[in-house]
């Protein structure tokens, strides 16, 4: 496949330093519809291989289950199919979406594609993540000479028969935004601005925050009015303060 500037996965490339648990998002920009995208990715925390717990893809949180000597995640919808594979011996993870129909299976846009629940042992300093695209061999159940590589493929509705266009997105690494937990309105302070703030944002339509994990106060990977709940419990009840890359899986 050849490589198109303009289709950019962007992915967090720190490991928040005293944690064992974080959330890598992929998030990919793409100017075109797509009908499939096939990413295989070799992923490592500080040269380690990370140990991933579960999958989140269009806000809905999977468990994984075991075929093959690899860990899965997938889901059916319509046609559309997802699915996350870990291979657990070599850091690979083998994300696939596609769709038969008619229509695309992502929309042209700019967002988050999935993202992965994962556990490393503790440093007290940040660690990087780094992602590298690789050819997958097959897994066991598969043709024996069957081969999974990164594409893209542009949603077309080309014949069955005939080649598709491939491309493989531009790897991007950012930081994680969250510098300080409950901080939804990014003032600097959690108070009761921040619930007035996420008040507004869930009820009234009002700004966003700028980074979404500060607003998620009770680290569910989603923010919604539990998370104005846990503020009320931190500020007014002294209950236990958000952390940045908390994971209550």
């Amino acid at each position: 496949p050849t490589v198109d500037s303009s289709y950019v996965l962007r992915y967090t490339n720190m490991f928040p330093a005293g944690q064992s648990h974080a959330r890598i998002s992929f998030q990919l920009t793409n100017p075109s519809p797509l009908q499939a995208v096939v990413l295989c990715m070799r992923l490592r925390v500080a040269g380690e291989i990370l140990q991933v717990d579960s999958v989140q893809i269009d806000r809905v949180h999977f468990s994984p289950y075991s075929f093959d000597g690899s860990t899965y995640f997938h889901y059916p919808n319509t046609g559309f199919l997802t699915e996350s594979t870990m291979r657990r011996d070599s850091g690979v993870i083998i994300f696939a979406a596609h769709n038969l129909r008619s229509e695309a299976a992502i929309a042209a846009g700019s967002g988050e594609l999935f993202s992965l629940h994962v556990t490393a042992a503790p440093s007290p300093n940040p660690r990087p993540v780094t992602v590298e695209y690789t050819i997958e061999s097959a897994l066991a159940s598969d043709p024996p000479d069957s081969a999974l590589f990164p594409m893209l493929i542009e949603f077309k509705q080309y014949p069955a028969d005939s080649a598709y266009p491939t491309w493989e997105p531009v790897l991007v690494g950012v930081e994680p935004c969250c510098e300080r937990a409950g901080d939804a309105n990014n003032d600097g302070l959690m108070n009761i601005s921040d619930i007035t703030f996420m008040i507004a944002m869930i009820f009234a339509g009002g700004e966003l925050p700028v980074c979404k994990d500060q607003a998620d106060a009770n680290s569910s990977f989603s923010v919604n009015i539990s998370d104005v709940t846990y503020l009320i419990a931190t500020i007014f009840a002294g209950g236990n303060a958000p952390e940045c890359g908390r994971s209550h899986s």
